[in-house]
């Protein structure tokens, strides 16, 4: 039987498929200076970014900046992107941070983010909220270019709650281990399949996000520090 750590690297795959390559072509033309927002322990890098600031609420081996999302150590206008990676239900007050990204990025700069919508309570207990799509659309409402379009369909969604109940540590769980991930794979390879034809806009598992910070003119260029 598959050890518990190897089935949690499996898990993790099959239930963050898709994410990283969203955040790779969002950020493929995006030249310069990128805050990540809430790495943790992640020194991902992406194609064709200058350099990657990392800033986390606690010091990892990761983490370039310790800091706070609501209340964020930089100037006005410094970054040319920022990553906020399934961040945003763990904010005590999401509004706040949006603005704070704002106002460090710079005319034209761009967020690329992703958070869960129908998803089991997770890094207890700091989960506080679930987005809908026009809950993310009136929380960027002084953006442009807002995209938020939903990660998975239905079958994905199911899917990927039967990746979690696969993680658990019951033994039910671990005898039926094979056929849950199985199960849970063949869902989500349908899911890209039937998304075609089934509405997505029902149930997902979370959405995926980009935004452009406003070009105004008055707005003056600041440096990072």
């Amino acid at each position: 039987m598959l050890k518990f750590d190897l089935r949690a690297k499996i898990g993790k795959r099959l239930s963050r498929l898709g994410l990283e390559s969203f955040y790779e072509s969002n950020l493929r033309n995006i030249d310069g200076l990128i805050l990540d927002i809430g790495c943790g322990q992640q020194e991902i890098s992406y194609e064709n970014s200058a350099q990657i600031i990392r800033l986390d609420i606690r010091k990892t081996k990761a983490v370039d900046v310790v800091g706070d999302a609501h209340d964020l150590p930089f100037q006005e206008n410094v970054f040319n992107g920022i990553i906020c990676k399934e961040v945003l239900e763990h904010l005590h007050h999401p509004h706040k941070a949006i603005d704070e990204m704002q106002r460090v990025l710079m005319p034209g700069g761009r967020l690329v983010s992703s958070t869960r919508f129908y998803w089991p309570i997770h890094s207890s207990p700091n989960d506080y909220f679930r987005f809908t799509k026009f809950g993310l659309e009136m929380l960027l409402e002084q953006w442009s270019e807002v995209m938020v379009k939903a990660q998975n369909g239905l079958l994905g969604t199911l899917g990927k709650h039967l990746v979690r109940l696969s993680s658990a540590r019951f033994l039910m769980v671990k005898i039926l281990y094979p056929l849950l991930i199985t199960a849970a794979f063949f869902l989500i390879l349908l899911d890209r399949v039937s998304r075609k034809f089934l509405s997505s806009e029902f149930i997902t598992s979370g959405y995926l996000i980009s935004a452009m910070k406003s070009v105004q003119s008055n707005l003056k260029i600041g440096t990072f520090e």
